[in-house]
C-alpha cells in the first residue's frame, strides 16, 4: 500500500531504519520481524481499516547497497518513508551518517513519527544518540531493545507504524495468539489421533500376520505344557491340525493334538480348540476325544 504525504508525495516505505554497521546484525532481525507481522483482521484507524502489513521497510543494505553517502537517492528514500526508525546504541551515536539521516528526516519532517529503539549501551548510563538527537530526547517515542524487542514493545512500534491504538492492536494481537494457539492444539489433538490410529492398525496388522500368529501360540502351548508337566519337557510332543478365525474376532483359532504319551488316554489323542484373544492370550475352548474313552494321564 502506498501512503502520501501532507504535501502530496507518496510514501512508498513504512519506515526508514537508520543504523550503524555495527548493529547490521540486529537491524536485520528488526526489518524481519516488522515485514513478516499481519495486522489482526478489523483493526482500523481513525473509522478506516488499514493495511494488515509493516512493508516495505527501507534498509539501506537491500536497497542501496554500497551507497556509503547520504546522497540523493538516500533522500529520496527517506522522503518517500511514513517513519524513521533510529537504532540507538554508542556505534550509532559516533556514525556520522545516522547522523546525517537523522538531520535530513528532522529538517523536513521533524520529529513527527521517528522513534528511538535502544540496542545497546549500559542501562546505567544515559542513553548514546546521534548529536542530532540530543536535546529532542523528551520528544521521542523510546523503545528499549537492548535484550531484544519484547512484543508489548514490538506492538507499540507497529503501532506507530501503522497510525492505530495500541491498546486495541495488543488486544486483537492477544485474542489471535489465543485462536492460534487453540488451533494448534486441536491440530495436535488430531495429529495423535490419527498417528496412534496408525500406529493401532500397523499394530493389528502385525497381530493378524499368520507366521506371528502362529510362533505366539506355540510359545503359549509349550509354556503352557512344561507347566501342566514338567517331566514331559524333553520329549514334548504336539501338531497343529488346523487354524481358522472360529470366533471371528480377526485372529487366528487353533485345532491342535498334544501326542506326548502321558497325555493321550486308551481312544486316542485329544484334539483341542484353542481361541485367540487379545487381552488373555488364548483358551481352551474345547477338548475332544477320538472315542468314548476318556482321556487319562499316567504317573
Amino acid at each position: 500500500m502506498t501512503t502520501t504525504t501532507e504535501h502530496g508525495s507518496p510514501h512508498r516505505y513504512r519506515a526508514f531504519l537508520s543504523y550503524s554497521s555495527a548493529d547490521a546484525g540486529r537491524a536485520q532481525t528488526l526489518h524481519r520481524r516488522l515485514e513478516s507481522y499481519r495486522l489482526p483482521r478489523h483493526v482500523v484507524a481513525g473509522g478506516d481499516k488499514v493495511d494488515r502489513q509493516l512493508q516495505p521497510i527501507f534498509r539501506d543494505d537491500d536497497e542501496l547497497a554500497g551507497s556509503g553517502v547520504l546522497d540523493d537517492r538516500l533522500r529520496v528514500a527517506i522522503d518517500r518513508s511514513a517513519a524513521m526508525i533510529v537504532l540507538a546504541s554508542p556505534a550509532a551515536a559516533a556514525s556520522r551518517w545516522v547522523n546525517e539521516e537523522v538531520n535530513y528526516y528532522l529538517r523536513t519532517r521533524g520529529t513527527q513519527r521517528l522513534i528511538i529503539v535502544l540496542v545497546g549501551g549500559d542501562a546505567t548510563q544515559p542513553p548514546a544518540l546521534p548529536a542530532a538527537l540530543r536535546h529532542l530526547g523528551r520528544e521521542l517515542i523510546w523503545l528499549d531493545g537492548r535484550r531484544g524487542l519484547s512484543r508489548r514493545s514490538f506492538l507499540r512500534l507497529a503501532a506507530v507504524l501503522l497510525d492505530v491504538d495500541v491498546d486495541v492492536l495488543f488486544r486483537r494481537d492477544t485474542r489471535r495468539r489465543r485462536r492460534r494457539r487453540a488451533a494448534w492444539a486441536v491440530a495436535g489433538i488430531v495429529l495423535a489421533a490419527l498417528v496412534g490410529s496408525a500406529v493401532w492398525q500397523a499394530q493389528a496388522a502385525t497381530e493378524r500376520d499368520p507366521a506371528r500368529q502362529e510362533a505366539a501360540f506355540r510359545a503359549f502351548l509349550e509354556a503352557k505344557l512344561r507347566t501342566e508337566s514338567p517331566e514331559t519337557t524333553d520329549d514334548m510332543q504336539y501338531r497343529i491340525l488346523g487354524s481358522e478365525d472360529v470366533d471371528g474376532n480377526g485372529l487366528l483359532d487353533y485345532f491342535v493334538t498334544v501326542t506326548t504319551p502321558m497325555y493321550c488316554g486308551s481312544g486316542g489323542c485329544a484334539v483341542d480348540l484353542y481361541l485367540a484373544d487379545r487381552s488373555a492370550g488364548y483358551r481352551q475352548a474345547l477338548s475332544a476325544l477320538g472315542s468314548s474313552t476318556p482321556r487319562t494321564r499316567t504317573g
